[in-house]
């Protein structure tokens, strides 16, 4: 089960996300923040967000990732904003 302090390190770091018949798209691990737990949580939530070039915009849905630390995750990603450098696309675990 993966944690904030997991993630905390590879900030600034590239994941590979499988976008199917257009390839791979590289995403820039840019904030890592925790959240407050419920009482009854398994495990600390924190979010993730990522960011990407604007095209191709990456729908909400559960993406294929990879990372050269964590090997091959599959990450719910929900487009959340528009940045200078394209979109910023976040991921919560609870």
């Amino acid at each position: 089960m993966l944690t904030l302090q997991d993630f905390s390190p590879l900030r600034g770091g590239h994941f590979e996300v499988n976008v199917g018949d257009q390839g791979l798209l590289a995403l820039s691990l840019i904030e890592t923040h925790a959240l407050t737990p419920h009482p009854s949580a398994v495990r600390a939530p924190f979010s993730l967000v990522f960011e990407g070039p604007a095209q191709p915009l990456l729908p909400q849905a559960t993406y294929g990732m990879t990372h050269p630390s964590l090997g091959a995750l599959d990450i719910f990603l929900v487009p959340v904003a528009h940045s200078p450098a394209g979109i910023r696309y976040e991921a919560i675990f609870n």
